[in-house]
């Protein structure tokens, strides 16, 4: 299956009829698009990995910080349990809601006070929206006039 989505694109360009497909097309553009900028590639690889590896420590860090007495290993199951809730549960953009949800729910268990909870919820969402304020814009996702572009040349090309 991973060979599969990672030659879609030359897939896409060898059998037309795929590229019927919806988001077969584009998605297979995205893998090509990058396949030809390796250097990026290595880079969001080289990022996504340190977050991960950093998240467990860093809820540690600020648990330890607000008060919350557990180890290293609750925190990181905590972290990882509700950054994955979130991402699998639909709610609002940005998983505003359910990722605090996760995180009160999972500190409950090992009884540690709701508005402490919350707090360290709040304070652990703060990074990635602190990075997707300097990166978005930077992508031109943040601008109507981009998003409207975006639109504009993505229905030229099915055309």
């Amino acid at each position: 299956m991973r060979m599969v989505i990672l030659n879609l694109g030359w897939i896409v360009r060898r059998f037309p009829v795929t590229g019927r497909i919806p988001g077969v097309a584009s998605f297979g553009d995205a893998v090509s698009s990058l396949w030809a900028r390796k250097r990026r590639l290595s880079l969001t690889f080289d990022l996504t990995a340190a977050y991960w590896l950093v998240l467990g420590p860093g809820a540690w860090v600020i648990g330890r910080a607000i008060g919350i007495d557990l180890s290293l290993f609750h925190f990181t199951l905590v972290s990882l349990g509700s950054v994955f809730f979130a991402a699998a549960t639909p709610g609002l953009p940005g998983a505003v809601g359910t990722f605090e949800f996760a995180t009160v729910r999972l500190l409950s268990v090992w009884d540690v006070p709701q508005g402490t909870a919350l707090g360290f919820s709040m304070v652990l969402f703060l990074p990635p929206v602190v990075i997707a304020m300097f990166v978005l814009p930077r992508e031109g996702m943040l601008s109507w006039a981009a998003w409207h572009n975006r639109a504009r040349r993505d229905c030229a090309r099915r055309d």
